[in-house]
């Protein structure tokens, strides 16, 4: 008897370990989850994602979770000019449904996410007009506007082929074994196998009680939060700790001088020139601010580096910067639980994005 218990304990968390580690499998679970009524769901982003690592009580306000509305479609519509092909972030998919129906003068529309694991093959026939448009959140931008970063997710025409070869598992006895180990030490050695093994066992409403009852009490007592969360200095909003502490790269208090300011343009003037020569007409830039610097709430001077871009007299693309509109009334274009903007943020950010596209 205790040896088949002790197989079946062992079988068990065999299981956790390999679902764990195998991405197809925790993102049927993560859907599963989150569509499952009753005690054995998810709510981890009903309430907002911060809500959802912080699991702090006060913070426990109703979402809304439904994607911005289509416009109306007008009778007399503007002449379709463009083929545009957007890579953006969970600002715009969290918000957007990936239709054409949101830009007037866009025929056709591909979106593709940064989290893909591989090129997307995206058309550019020089016959039309394509442009490309990059969004990318102020906290991830360091990372991100690289030209390296760009190509490891669209697949242009011309690059198909070299794109290919670079994909398909190395030749010969020893890249072979090399390309094995590889695989197998991302599977074994997971990047985000803790924070799936804690969804996996511990991410049920069953456990939201407890979790914020030990939020709640840490907050209070002894000032403590979740190390990935920041309250807001009049407890009013949570914020990512990334983008208020000024040691981390992406924070909007992170101390960035000339000599960065200049490289941040270099990247984005590179990414432009690249991507014209690869037969796009026009690429367009838009930096999503971290709510943070938008808000407000800390009182301490931010970096300013999304205007410090936009003004910078090297700067050579076109750069959307969406701050000064989401600046006024700010509060009411931002969740208090979430990292993202809300419908009315979303709106703004929109109709910037339309009104370059339509000059």
């Amino acid at each position: 008897m205790r040896k088949l218990f002790a197989f079946l304990v062992c079988v068990f968390f065999l299981i956790v370990l390999v679902l764990s580690s195998w991405n197809t499998g925790m993102q049927w679970l993560t859907q599963d989850r989150y569509a499952r009524k009753g005690g054995l769901g998810s709510d981890k982003y009903t309430f907002g994602d911060l809500y959802g690592l912080s699991y702090l009580p006060e913070f426990k306000i109703s979402k809304d979770t439904q994607l911005l509305a289509l416009p109306p479609q007008e009778v007399n519509a503007l002449k379709k000019k463009c083929n545009l092909t957007l890579l953006g972030d969970s600002y715009f998919y969290s918000s957007f449904k990936k239709s054409v129906g949101y830009f007037p003068r866009v025929k056709k529309f591909n979106f593709v996410s940064w989290s893909t694991d591989h090129p997307i093959q995206i058309s550019t026939n020089k016959a039309e007009n394509n442009v490309l448009f990059i969004e990318v959140v102020e906290r991830n931008m360091h990372r991100l506007l690289q030209v390296n970063e760009l190509i490891s997710r669209l697949e242009l025409n011309e690059d198909s082929k070299k794109l290919n070869q670079e994909l398909s598992a190395p030749k010969g006895l020893k890249n072979w074994l090399k390309f094995e180990n590889v695989r197998w030490s991302k599977f074994l050695f997971h990047p985000t196998l803790e924070v799936n093994l804690d969804f996996l066992l511990f991410n049920m409403i069953y456990f939201s009680p407890i979790k914020e009852w030990k939020a709640g009490l840490n907050y209070r007592v002894f000032g403590r939060t979740a190390p990935e969360v920041h309250v807001s200095k009049k407890g009013h909003f949570l914020y990512l700790s990334e983008t208020t502490d000024p040691v981390q790269r992406g924070s909007s208090f992170e101390e960035i001088d000339t000599l960065r300011l200049n490289q941040f343009v270099n990247n984005i003037n590179e990414i432009d020139v690249y991507f014209k020569k690869r037969g796009f007409n026009q690429v367009i830039f838009s930096i999503i601010p971290n709510p943070v610097g938008i808000l407000k709430t800390e009182g301490r001077p931010t970096n300013h580096i999304i205007e410090r871009i936009e003004k910078h007299p090297e700067l050579h693309a076109i750069l959307i910067n969406p701050s000064l509109k989401l600046s006024e009334q700010a509060q009411l274009n931002f969740y208090k639980s979430d990292s993202h903007w809300n419908q009315r943020g979303a709106k703004i950010w929109l109709d910037l994005v339309n009104a370059q596209l339509n000059k």
